[in-house]
């Protein structure tokens, strides 16, 4: 890609599974609320919008009318943010998150395999896996294959040689989740010398390690997620809602010699037309 090499891609995840507005009265829960900060998000800096859904109790939701209200949104108001669907596991393989997949998305995040978090199973039985990549590769949806574990990339590659996924491979580290590996460089390191030599790659980090890891992957050439899923306190450990997390990320990645990408050089990097309203 043309001058793209020293350019970096800002995602952001406003909301996530856990943090209730008692938690934290900047966690957006409505799809008017998460749609206005993705909104206020592209403006900072933010090419890639991760998101979650809630139903009127404030609990994760699976619901694709929920979605749908929320890319409409962003379409009416001309933010050309890329929009990409959480299909967050559970304990057990749920139907609706295919069904996800059947709203107006650009992207979805695709799990390369189950994961023990401390206190439940995040549950990606390999047959669903390949449902659900051979169903975003005939609707033109770009997976972003979340890797929790060494051997996830593994799983990527043979789903690849299986010709369900598709090159450039856009891979999310998430680092530091209860259950998976630790927040460490080393780890990301080793992570990124098992990709495949075109592979499109980031980092989420949990907790206390964020910045340390967002820190390193922009000086290692890769993309970044920033976010009140991930972290709900700046580098100071002073709370941070998501706006000022992204304006953040960008001044660092500034400091550091790379250019945040604008939405339209995002999905050129990623091989993403942008679509219509609702389908």
């Amino acid at each position: 890609m043309r001058n793209m090499k020293k350019k970096i891609i800002i995602s952001v995840a406003p909301t996530g599974n856990k943090l209730r507005k008692r938690d934290n009265p900047d966690v957006p829960v409505t799809p008017e609320e998460i749609a206005e900060t993705l909104i206020e998000c592209s403006r900072e800096g933010a090419s890639v919008a991760h998101v979650h859904v809630r139903d009127e109790k404030e609990m994760p939701s699976s619901q694709k009318e929920l979605y749908q209200k929320v890319w409409d949104i962003l379409e009416k108001e001309n933010c050309p943010i890329i929009r990409q669907a959480s299909l967050a596991g559970s304990s057990k393989t749920d139907p609706a998150l295919s069904d996800i997949l059947d709203t107006n998305t650009d992207m979805a995040s695709l799990g390369m395999g189950s994961i023990n978090y401390l206190d439940r199973v995040n549950l990606f039985e390999p047959d669903f896996i390949r449902s659900l990549a051979e169903k975003m590769r005939d609707k033109k949806i770009r997976p972003e294959l979340e890797i929790f574990d060494v051997s996830m990339v593994d799983n990527s590659i043979r789903l690849q040689k299986e010709g369900l996924l598709t090159g450039p491979m856009k891979y999310n580290f998430i680092l530091n989740a209860p259950g998976a590996l630790k927040g460490t460089i080393d780890h990301l390191m080793y992570l990124v010398r098992q990709l495949p030599p075109d592979a499109i790659w980031g980092v989420t980090a949990m907790g206390k390690c964020h910045t340390d890891l967002i820190a390193a992957a922009i000086s290692m050439g890769g993309h970044i997620r920033v976010g009140l899923e991930d972290t709900t306190e700046d580098a100071w450990g002073r709370p941070a809602n998501n706006a000022e997390q992204v304006r953040w990320a960008v001044k660092l990645a500034r400091l550091m010699g790379r250019e945040p990408v604008s939405c339209e050089e995002a999905r050129e990097l990623l091989q993403i037309k942008r679509k219509g309203g609702s389908e």
